[in-house]
């Protein structure tokens, strides 16, 4: 700082690594304004000492915090994912220790899982177990199963046996999609079994575009998340896809 002409002039250094342009333009505005308001009243404690004029303030409290209501989205998850497969097919949307799958493959891996489950007569909201380790399977498993309308219930696999066939009776799964090294722990269902790696034939063979006419709707459920039951029985909570396009309330679901 200088004394120049009357006044004060200064000038402020700061690093390119920490600090835009922007953000520095913004400090040193908020400085002028804290010593002007230091200059009308010395009296003034610090800690009530303005940083912000008119039009920032205006700009942070109103503008920022526009509370206008958004209605629900009429989107759904796979609605919003194939939108963005389609802009950008190329992209990368998944990546697991080295391995990536772009939007348009999972997009086509997705779609003739889908294709498979309704085969196997899935209906709209019915219950499909993903027993999966964490991988690119998990997300094809997941989006899978809701292009097919279905509504996915995850399976840990480091869960107790006992634990897991409760979850298995008590969502009334209709199929389960898996993985060969799973298939042990999962001998006693009686479920029809999807197993991605041991089975690719039997999914390639369907084809890779969306398919066509079944009913995925807002209101319809996507997952169900069971709780821990370290108070009790385990119960299952239903999410449906408006409320994750858009968040608000799930829908309970009754757990015997």
């Amino acid at each position: 700082m200088m004394a120049r002409d009357g006044g004060l002039e200064g000038t402020l250094e700061y690093s390119l690594d920490l600090f835009t342009p922007t953000t520095a333009a913004r400090l040193a505005s908020q400085f002028r304004v804290l010593l002007e308001a230091v200059a009308q009243d010395a009296t003034v404690p610090v800690s009530r000492l303005p940083l912000m004029d008119a039009e920032e303030r205006s700009w942070v409290l109103v503008d920022w915090n526009a509370a206008a209501t958004v209605p629900f989205a009429e989107d759904t998850l796979p609605g919003l994912f194939e939108s963005h497969a389609r802009r950008a097919p190329d992209a990368v949307a998944v990546e697991h220790e080295g391995r990536t799958l772009t939007y348009g493959a999972l997009d086509a891996r997705a779609n003739q899982l889908a294709r498979h489950l309704l085969s196997l007569g899935l209906r709209p909201e019915g219950r499909v177990g993903l027993c999966l380790e964490r991988g690119l399977d998990l997300v094809v498993g997941m989006l899978g199963v809701l292009k097919a309308g279905g509504c996915y219930v995850p399976l840990d696999p480091s869960y107790p046996q006992q634990r897991l066939t409760f979850m298995f009776q008590d969502a009334g799964l209709s199929a389960v999609v898996t993985e060969r090294s799973l298939l042990p722990s999962l001998l006693e269902q009686s479920w029809p079994t999807v197993c991605l790696d041991a089975q690719p034939d039997a999914l390639e063979r369907h084809a890779t575009t969306a398919p066509d006419g079944v009913p995925v709707l807002p209101g319809q459920l996507a997952y169900v998340l069971y709780t821990s039951g370290s108070t009790g029985t385990p119960k299952g909570a239903g999410v449906e896809h408006r409320s994750i396009v858009h968040p608000g309330a799930g829908h309970e679901l009754r757990a015997s």
